[in-house]
């Protein structure tokens, strides 16, 4: 037979048993639901690696426009001189012409 104390040490030990079990479960749920998160939030970061990739295709193009670009101004300004030059040497050129249509009829006359 079974004596009162014994009885309610097992008694105790079920109860507590009971309410470990009953904590266990609840872990179980708060656990299971700290893994949704943490894979949504895996899916999150991979998301934002995705994004960071693409962000830095974009940056490279963009690098390679504004070389591009300075590739084309140069072009343009070493046009724009040699441009430059030759109006200068037309405008000589046409001060040549006029001063020899003018000086050349005169020496004719005057070498008569």
């Amino acid at each position: 037979m079974m004596n009162l104390e014994d009885a309610r040490m097992i008694l105790t030990d079920i109860l507590e048993y009971e309410v470990v079990d009953s904590i266990v479960t609840e872990y179980e749920v708060a656990d299971s639901l700290n893994q949704g998160v943490i894979a949504l939030q895996l899916e999150k970061i991979e998301a934002l690696q995705v994004k960071e990739t693409a962000h830095q295709g974009q940056l490279d193009n963009l690098n390679s426009i504004i070389e591009n670009k300075d590739g084309i101004i140069i072009i343009r300004d070493k046009t724009i001189n040699k441009q430059k030059k030759e109006i200068r040497k037309q405008k000589f050129m046409k001060v040549i012409a006029s001063v020899a249509a003018i000086a050349g009829p005169i020496l004719t006359l005057m070498a008569k």
